[in-house]
């Protein structure tokens, strides 16, 4: 790919990724939103709002101090197009989410009460439009990450007692959100402490949340989970049992990183 050519590329501190198809021209995309830390006296209130494309957006990204910057590059195009700076950041993904022609990432406001929010990016009309949270979630708790489970949006909270994911049944519909899982804590026999006098129901506390991913949901209704890049679970969400998968590929090293995708048969044409 071409590389992308910024005024000062030495300030940005980091970026996320996404690519996908535009359903209107049947081209792929490749979208890269970089950020760097601004001060409010950078990105003035008015500004801030005035120069987002798209519907309005909630007050909460007016107290930003991240600036970013949304560069767009069309699969078979020699240069990246720059769509303009945005006062928000989004919160690193190991793998996108892209469900009706739109990639979403969860955006965190810098106020300290205030809750994350879900973003889409429109592939067709590169628009950026906040996706609906659901209501019946507490303001003061948060979405770990975002997955697609059996076609639908879905977003994964947790606490002290497991996981619980969210999946909006009908998308960009507020009332369709359900907690369609509840997952209680777990620890892999490969994660298990020598010492078996432990108890799993006290290695919750060595084994934090944010350790956790959920990858996808299998045909069989199971949830594929990933502890600490060194274990792969199946939970079966009828029985409410877990089940150890054994990872043994010749040559797979201790650790490793589970991306998910979905196979195509599409050709993508690069000049």
């Amino acid at each position: 790919m071409p590389k992308i050519i910024t005024k000062n590329p030495a300030s940005h501190h980091g970026s996320v990724l996404g690519f996908g198809l535009d359903p209107t021209t049947k081209k792929y995309k490749v979208v890269e939103v970089s950020y760097k830390g601004v001060t409010c006296r950078t990105l003035p209130r008015r500004v801030a709002i005035s120069s987002m494309r798209g519907p309005p957006l909630t007050a909460a990204y007016a107290s930003s101090s991240i600036e970013s910057e949304v560069y767009i590059l069309t699969v078979g195009s020699p240069t990246w197009r720059n769509l303009g700076r945005f006062p928000f950041r989004f919160m690193w993904q190991k793998s996108q989410v892209l469900v009706h022609d739109k990639l979403h990432w969860i955006y965190y406001p810098d106020t300290i009460n205030a809750t994350d929010l879900i973003m889409s990016f429109d592939l067709a009309n590169e628009q950026f439009i906040e996706v609906p949270r659901p209501d019946f979630i507490s303001s003061d708790r948060r979405f770990r990450e975002l997955v697609v489970l059996r076609g639908c949006l879905s977003a994964v909270s947790s606490d002290n007692e497991g996981l619980e994911i969210w999946v909006m049944k009908e998308y960009d519909v507020r009332e369709s959100w359900i907690k369609e899982f509840s997952i209680g804590t777990y620890v892999p026999r490969i994660l298990q402490p020598n010492d078996q006098c432990e108890s799993s129901n006290n290695s919750r506390f060595y084994l934090p949340k944010r350790s956790i991913r959920v990858l996808c949901q299998l045909r069989s209704g199971g949830i594929l989970l990933e502890y600490r890049n060194k274990a792969l679970v199946i939970y079966d969400p009828h029985c409410r049992i877990f089940h150890d998968l054994q990872v043994t590929f010749a040559g797979i090293s201790t650790y490793f990183r589970i991306v998910v995708h979905v196979a195509s048969l599409n050709w993508i044409e690069t000049t």
